[in-house]
């Protein structure tokens, strides 16, 4: 199999390496997974940036794995991001009214 290339530009911030095959995109998923988790734990802190950077982590990931995955994994990739995009509006907004209420 040829190597694929990296999905995310160097330029986001959020550098995702190339992968070897297909087969291990799975590790990218179970990432994105650990991420979500960390940023709900820094959520939880009331450390929203950090929560927020870790959010737009799990997306790059989720966007490589859609990216370059067969069917099953671009759906659940897909199904992933719709949900982080969710929580990351949602504590985005917390993080905003946390501000405004610290003034």
């Amino acid at each position: 199999m040829t190597p694929i290339k990296s999905a995310v530009p160097a330029s986001r911030g959020v550098k995702v390496p190339p992968v070897a095959d297909i087969s291990s995109l799975s590790v990218f998923l179970e990432q994105a997974e650990v991420c979500r988790e960390q940023a709900r734990e820094a959520a939880r802190l009331k450390r929203f940036r950090s929560a927020l950077g870790l959010f737009a982590t799990a997306s790059a990931l989720c966007r490589h794995v859609e990216s370059n995955g067969d069917e099953a994994q671009i759906a659940l990739a897909q199904e992933r991001l719709q949900s982080l995009s969710l929580e990351s509006t949602t504590y985005g907004e917390l993080a905003r009214s946390a501000r405004r209420s610290s003034r």
